[in-house]
């Protein structure tokens, strides 16, 4: 999670776009050795959609760094829930 969440900064960091937001589809374990809270700090925005059921980390990740979150259902969920995060 660390790694994607540096590459995903490092690309926003040269995109000339005024708001520069990272969405992260995942349930946030980290799988890999990283500073995953260090790395998502580092993110103007960030996102995070996690699996219902599944999303312990993925909350307590968007809370200890002010992350939005929200959880999905399955990939019919993503596009009403990605709505609702961005609209706050």
């Amino acid at each position: 999670v660390a790694a994607a969440l540096l590459a995903a900064g490092a690309q926003l960091r040269v995109a000339s776009a005024q708001r520069r937001i990272v969405v992260l589809l995942s349930d946030c374990r980290s799988t890999e050795p990283g500073d995953v809270y260090g790395a998502a700090r580092s993110l103007d925005e960030l996102v995070i959609l996690a699996p219902e059921g599944d999303d312990e980390d993925a909350a307590a990740l968007a809370g200890a760094v002010g992350a939005r979150f929200a959880t999905v259902a399955g990939p019919t969920s993503v596009p009403a829930a990605l709505a609702a995060v961005l609209a706050r």
